[in-house]
Parts: structure tokens; sequence; C-alpha cells
């Protein structure tokens, strides 16, 4: 009987490879997602540190800028939710991406067990018939000398 071989191992390689490339894609659109966060909170707590300074008496020019500060500050802070809003559809994105790449490997690597499966119980089913021959044989042969000598 010969070893099993199943003849999409390369398929199976290159899908393998196709989910590893994706679950990085995946790993770094969430990296960057969280970065944004990270930089909307840094503005966030910029505001309020303005804010507390404002309220607590500051200087004329403090005083004076601090509209112009606001404004700015909040379009930062509109700017960061429209990215974070594009890179959570772009994580979304990728996450869907892996799920399928997942599907596809599992497909392949189920395709393969069932082969396997296949190829064991045929290849069983061999042995068992070449055992079954043999023996027939030696029955046949030890037979045969019997009559021969008898």
């Amino acid at each position: 009987m010969k070893k099993f071989d199943f003849r999409l191992h390369r398929v199976l390689q290159w899908r393998e490879l196709q989910k590893q490339l994706q679950e990085e894609r995946t790993r770094n659109a969430v990296q960057l997602a969280a970065e944004a966060r990270d930089a909307a909170s840094t503005l966030i707590e910029q505001g309020r540190a303005a804010a507390k300074q404002i309220q607590l008496g500051g200087e004329a020019s403090v005083l004076a800028s601090y509209p112009a500060f606001s404004r700015k500050l909040d379009q930062q802070k509109q700017e960061a939710v429209a990215q974070i809003q594009g890179l959570d559809a772009a994580v979304a994105k990728e996450r869907k991406r892996l799920v399928e790449m997942h599907r596809n490997v599992e497909l392949l690597t189920r395709l393969k067990e069932k082969q396997h499966t296949d190829w064991a119980t045929e290849n069983e089913r061999e042995m068992q018939q070449f055992a079954e021959e043999a023996f027939i044989g030696r029955i046949q042969s030890k037979a045969r000398a019997r009559s021969s000598v008898g």
C-alpha cells in the first residue's frame, strides 16, 4: 500500500500562510486603533487640564488664548473620532477576512483528515485481505504437503 498523500497539501500550506499573514494584518489594525484611542484620550486630558487651569485662575494671556485652544482641541477631537471610526471599520474588515481565512484552512484540514481516515481504512482492509490470503496459502501449502506425503 502506498503512503498517504494529500494532493491539496500545497494549497493547505498556502492557505495557512495566508491565515498567518492575515492574523498579522489584523493585529496591526487593532494596534493602530488602540493608538488612535490613546491619542484621543490624551487630547481629552489636555482639554481637562486646560479647563482646570482656567478655573484655578490663570494669567491674562492664558485666558485670552483659551477660546482658540478650545476650538483647536475640539477640531482635533472630531478628527480623532473620525480616525477611530475609520480604523474600527478597518479592524472589522480585517477580522472578517481572518474568519474567512480560518474557514479556508479548517475546510482543507477536515478534508485532509477525512481522506487520511479513508486511506487508513482502505489500508487496513488491504492488510487484512493480504493476511487472509497468506493464511489460506499456508493452509493450502500444508494440506498439499500432507497429501503428497500420505
